[in-house]
């Protein structure tokens, strides 16, 4: 437990200093990555394993009783194993392989439940992580068996990636729970808590540690008015399903224990006792009696309207700014550094509400006008994560923003071992040739420049496109599946 200590203090000290140097804090979604990559190899980072191995396993298993491998179209981030109907009161294991190691030892270990007969609904992550394996379990005796099983299998323990310590672990697996939400995410919304309070409070670096950050989720965890404003400012309160307060409840009550131990014993006592659907009811009651007694409200106003507002502006909105954004920028290419083309088109609609601006290639004209005034247009920027107070600065970074995104897309996509390294010789070189010519992504390389995404990355306070990557390009994308 010692060893465990030490970790936790480290990781809480070097997030800080991450805190430390940004105006605004740290945010729930850089924690979370930094647990999600925890102990993996720098080279293994945000690695897509789904086109080797996604096809492989549905092939494989497609002639094995009692297990059904699918990947869900509307959710390709993960291959799902299931033969059993997938249930939130479940023991969670996170089992993480290294890259050599994950296709055969997942297909180890999917041989061996199917074998026992071992009800459970399993995923695993289209990028490496640690927490790529996942394991769902109703019964104990079955957490038991398949503990066992990775602790005697030499070729599974040969490839385990060591898990982040804020859960607890048995035989290299980490165990948790999570209910509708995820185990991860609440942690990460906790530390990101912890962390921010700190810097408010000017705490130094001495000060940042297990025991203050064990006393300040147990302060949150005894206040109901501490609890519904933590759900309401990450998201986690569900309308239809009030059961969500009794989940993040317990959550950072197995967060507390695993920080004061690793008992495996202790996990089972405490998971035996999220388990019981009487006691849940029980303390849902509770919560809705304090709540209709104390005529609490819910919302944090400034979080709840801000909220609102974002969820106003769909998905499909927002991917026709983009489409527009793209088509301007390969359709205009540049004339001059200091005021490029295709911003006159662009800036002409979102400022002046010129629709002539708008082109009619693809039928964007018709479909803007349509679906996507100059206000929605203009908050959907405003909302972006390299907004500021300037409105020309906005739109810039904006433009330079998503056509980077789609070049780093593409990049990834064609050439997954070196992108970033040829990302980054084209932002020291300004030369295109290390941008493929796939998609277009040199064109709008050529047409953006490497001078406009530095000025982008000084906006957002990251110096290069590996820190761009690691804090923006993949909390975009993970807030599109973002649980674990």
């Amino acid at each position: 437990m010692d060893e465990k200590i030490k970790e936790i203090d480290a990781i809480l000290k070097s997030l800080y200093n991450t805190c430390l140097n940004y105006e605004n804090g740290i945010s729930d979604g850089s924690v979370y990555n930094f647990l999600r990559n925890y102990n993996l190899k720098p080279e293994e980072r945000n690695y897509d394993i789904s086109p080797l191995f996604f096809k492989k396993w549905i092939d494989r298993f497609s002639n094995v009783n009692d297990i059904n491998v699918f990947v869900n179209p509307n959710w390709k981030y993960f291959c799902q194993f299931r033969n059993d109907i997938p249930s939130l009161n479940c023991y969670k294991l996170y089992i993480p392989l290294d890259y050599q190691h994950l296709y055969e030892g997942a297909n180890r270990l999917f041989d061996f439940i199917t074998k026992n007969k071992i009800k459970h609904t399993s995923k695993i992550a289209s990028h490496l992580r640690t927490d790529n394996i996942v394991i769902r379990l109703s019964e104990y005796n079955d957490v038991k068996k398949v503990l066992n099983f990775v602790k005697n299998d030499a070729y599974i323990n040969e490839g385990l990636i060591k898990t982040n310590p804020f859960c607890f672990s048995k035989n290299g697996v980490g165990l948790s729970y999570d209910g509708n939400l995820s185990y991860n995410s609440v942690v990460a919304s906790l530390i990101a808590e912890y962390l921010n309070d700190a810097k408010n409070k000017k705490e130094t670096k001495e000060e940042i540690n297990i025991n203050n950050f064990y006393n300040f989720v147990d302060d949150i965890t005894k206040s109901w008015d501490k609890i519904a404003i933590l759900m309401e400012k990450y998201n986690f309160y569900d309308e239809d399903n009030p059961e969500t307060i009794v989940h993040l409840c317990f959550i950072s009550d197995l967060l507390k224990t695993a920080l004061k131990s690793n008992d495996i014993n202790v996990y089972y006592t405490k998971l035996k006792y999220y388990l019981k659907a009487k006691t849940k009811k029980e303390f849902l009651a509770s919560y809705k009696s304090y709540v209709e007694n104390k005529n609490i409200q819910i919302e944090m106003q400034e979080d709840k309207v801000n909220q609102i507002e974002k969820e106003q502006i769909n998905n499909d909105k927002i991917a026709l700014l983009e489409e527009f954004v793209l088509t301007a920028v390969k359709k205009y290419p540049k004339q001059n550094i200091e005021q490029p083309y295709y911003y006159d088109y662009l800036s002409g609609y979102l400022l002046y509400n010129n629709k002539n601006c708008i082109t009619r290639d693809h039928d964007l004209r018709n479909r803007i006008t349509n679906n996507l005034n100059k206000e929605e247009a203009l908050k959907i920027i405003e909302n972006s994560y390299c907004s500021k107070d300037n409105l020309f600065e906005n739109i810039n970074n904006y433009i330079t923003m998503i056509s980077l995104n789609d070049i780093i897309k593409t990049m990834k996509e064609k050439m997954p071992d070196s992108y970033i390294i040829n990302l980054d010789r084209f932002l020291i070189t300004n030369q295109v040739n290390f941008i493929t010519r796939t998609n277009d992504a040199r064109i709008i390389a050529e047409n953006i420049s490497s001078s406009a995404i530095k000025d982008l990355f000084k906006s957002l306070n990251v110096t290069n496109i590996f820190d761009y990557i690691e804090n923006y390009y993949n909390k975009i994308t993970d807030n599109r599946h973002k649980k674990d």
